[in-house]
């Protein structure tokens, strides 16, 4: 028989619509809300939750991933990206809302890659976020129409990285697949006058 346990609001869900789910290396489930934010379930099945008055830039979270450092990265619909050291002793958010310009705020999915950077799927496209060991942001890249990126935006939490590290991506077009290794740059030089 299939044997369920619930969790809703009645036992301490901040909502009842959960939009994304992932796992720290703690064994503690993460959850996403469109309206209040996120909770984690315990290790003795309670259940907190973090908002705007703890902190979390937006309550609106389509997106969560936790990185192999233990990181929880938070994407919203409308105030970009944020995270959380897992390691820390102080949970604490750290909005990069100002710090990034990625191609929008409004996030619909988080990927990680092989190398351990970061995909943002958003309504204008995807942003490649590239780490180092500290989880500090070097660079973005964004890719669009123009890149080969299909359909522009996103669906919301549609990525998968495949067993050969291509990335895959669901768009209001269909899916659009990057493979790193075969990653080209136009070097014809532009026509001048």
């Amino acid at each position: 028989s299939f044997q369920s346990r619930s969790f809703n609001t009645a036992i301490g869900l901040s909502e009842n619509r959960v939009n994304d789910l992932c796992i720290d290396e703690s064994g503690r489930i993460w959850y996403a809300t469109l309206g209040q934010g996120i909770g984690v379930i315990l290790d003795d099945g309670s259940v907190a939750n973090f908002d705007q008055d703890t902190d979390l830039t937006g309550e609106d979270v389509r997106s969560l991933v936790v990185d192999k450092y233990n990181y929880l990265w938070i994407g919203s619909a409308s105030k970009g990206l944020s995270r959380m050291d897992l390691n820390a002793d102080t949970l604490r958010f750290e909005s990069l809302y100002a710090e990034l310009e990625l191609s929008s705020n409004n996030i619909y999915f988080l990927q990680f890659d092989d190398a351990n950077n970061l995909w943002v799927g958003t309504e204008n496209g995807v942003d490649q976020l590239l780490l180092d060991d500290t989880r500090a942001v070097l660079d973005i890249e964004t890719f669009g129409a123009d890149e080969g990126y299909l359909g522009i935006e996103a669906c919301t939490n549609s990525s998968l990285l495949g067993e050969d590290g291509s990335l895959w991506f669901g768009t209001v077009d269909g899916l659009s697949i990057h493979v790193p290794s075969e990653r080209s740059t136009v070097v014809i030089p532009p026509y001048l006058r």
